[in-house]
């Protein structure tokens, strides 16, 4: 929306330029949302903790996996 402006006693179309501190509020916004994202991401463990859990997880679907591998026998050749 165009509003008038008071320059030297002149009016002229312009644009109001007082923005309060709206852009400095929406900066804070988005910095708090950004780390309230990495923080669920990472789910509140240190990285030391996570490291742990994978490989504790990694250990276990291996473990599994032979388990689960049938021995493959070779055809004979004739």
């Amino acid at each position: 929306m165009m509003r008038w402006t008071w320059d030297i006693g002149v009016a002229r179309p312009g644009y109001n330029t007082s923005g309060g501190n709206q852009r400095e509020l929406a900066r804070q916004k988005n910095i708090k949302k950004t780390l309230d994202k990495a923080k669920k991401k990472e789910g509140g463990m240190s990285t030391q903790a996570r490291k742990q859990r994978d490989a504790e997880i990694m250990q276990q679907k291996q473990k599994e996996s032979k388990k689960e591998e049938p021995k493959k026998e070779e055809p004979e050749k004739k």
